[in-house]
């Protein structure tokens, strides 16, 4: 059978390159298939933002010809087991159907080992090892070549709007049962009421700790309020606003014609993974032919739903390091957008732009906050406000209603 060949190596009690060396010497067939792949995709540190990348990077790159593509993930057991279930959903079809190999390496119990030389581990030549921002290179034109409404792949597409088999078939169920509770005749709305041009915007909460990655793009309950509002003003016939996540007040969750979806995912049964569980929205607006935008801050939930096809519009800094602007500038296309706004919404995320002005220096703080600038975050959040300026909402509007004409 044609599917992704999924590898699992403990590495608890060895080295990884031991540990691979051992089990490359018992199963001789695949290990030479892994070392004859045309690429080989390594998520050396560890960000789970940085999938929706891989997978674009490997379907263009089997989209071009090629058949035979690695990915490497280093992983503990609990959070792999996720991302294989994603890795099967989003690849499984497409390699069925293509007749095209994807083998699926994790080296578990290694956590974040950004230094290890994985060319060496798996005895590759280094030419034909790429990171996370190679993926987003290697996918940036199969990114920009998507219509809205088409996903990754036309398999994947069959699969989520009514698949026949096992997982996909229990999906399509969990999205049917879950869409009528909001848009069954207890909403006020039915199904005639939906049509192309009827516009949905989904907003999309996110927070992560002062040590988690990218703090600086938390959303905030005043900044999404504020959205709300600003959205349903500038979109008059905005048929209703979709809250996603659990960072609404009650006072939003009332306003007139807006939805309160909270974590819908943890209603989707059995279905594990990002983009399964946002591949909900491309069942929606393809069962019910609306027009939805995706707002929310940067970040690789705002991107795996651009890649399923949705329209998305993502919040940036102006202050953003270099390298994020490269990588936001390549997977650039009509449907997925970012808007730079002079101040973020979060106390936390106006601190971090604000050292890295005062430092002249947007690198100073990337991906994480260095632990000899965790208190001086910390004590500068304290001092600033919580949403967003007046001028920043006038441009993440435009930008919404510039996405509904796409």
């Amino acid at each position: 059978m044609h599917s992704p060949y999924i590898f699992s190596l403990n590495c608890r009690s060895t080295k990884p390159g031991a540990a691979y060396a051992n089990w490359a010497a018992q199963f001789v067939v695949v290990a030479s298939r892994i070392k004859s792949a045309c690429r080989t995709y390594c998520n050396f540190a560890w960000q789970t933002g940085d999938f929706p990348h891989f997978y674009a990077a490997i379907i263009s790159t089997l989209s071009e010809g090629n058949d035979n593509v690695t990915l490497v993930i280093s992983a503990e057991e609990a959070v792999g087991q996720d991302i294989i279930s994603d890795l099967w959903f989003a690849l499984g079809s497409y390699c069925r159907e293509s007749k095209k190999h994807v083998s699926v390496v994790m080296f578990e119990h290694m956590g974040r080992n950004t230094d290890t030389d994985w060319g060496a581990v798996l005895a590759l030549d280094v030419r034909t090892v790429f990171g996370p921002m190679d993926a987003t290179r290697h996918a940036s034109g199969f990114v920009a070549r998507m219509k809205s409404g088409e996903t990754f792949t036309p398999a994947w597409a069959g699969l989520i709007r009514g698949g026949d088999d096992g997982l996909f078939k229990a999906y399509g169920a969990a999205c049917r049962a879950f869409s009528a509770s909001f848009f069954g005749p207890s909403s006020g709305f039915n199904k005639e009421e939906f049509s192309g041009t009827s516009k949905f915007v989904c907003i999309w909460d996110r927070t992560v700790s002062l040590t988690g990655a990218n703090p600086q793009y938390n959303s905030t309950a005043e900044g999404n309020h504020q959205l709300c509002q600003a959205l349903q003003n500038a979109i008059p016939d905005l048929k209703a606003v979709l809250l996603v996540g659990t960072g609404f007040t009650d006072v939003t969750r009332v306003l007139p014609r807006v939805f309160d979806m909270g974590g819908f995912w943890s209603k989707l049964r059995g279905i594990n993974g990002r983009l399964q569980q946002n591949g909900f929205f491309d069942y929606m607006t393809a069962m019910y032919d609306c027009d939805v935008v995706h707002v929310g801050m940067k970040s690789g939930g705002m991107d795996a739903l651009g890649l399923l096809g949705q329209k998305v519009v993502f919040i940036d800094t102006n202050r953003t390091p270099k390298i994020t602007r490269e990588r936001v500038k390549l997977f650039n296309a009509h449907h997925f957008r970012a808007v730079g706004v002079d101040q973020l919404p979060s106390p936390v995320g106006k601190a971090i732009d604000q050292i890295r002005e005062e430092k002249g220096d947007t690198s100073v703080i990337k991906t994480t906050i260095p632990s000899n600038l965790l208190e001086t975050v910390s004590t500068k959040a304290k001092s600033q406000t919580s949403g967003f300026q007046a001028n920043d909402l006038d441009k993440i509007a435009v930008q919404v209603k510039m996405m509904f004409s796409a």
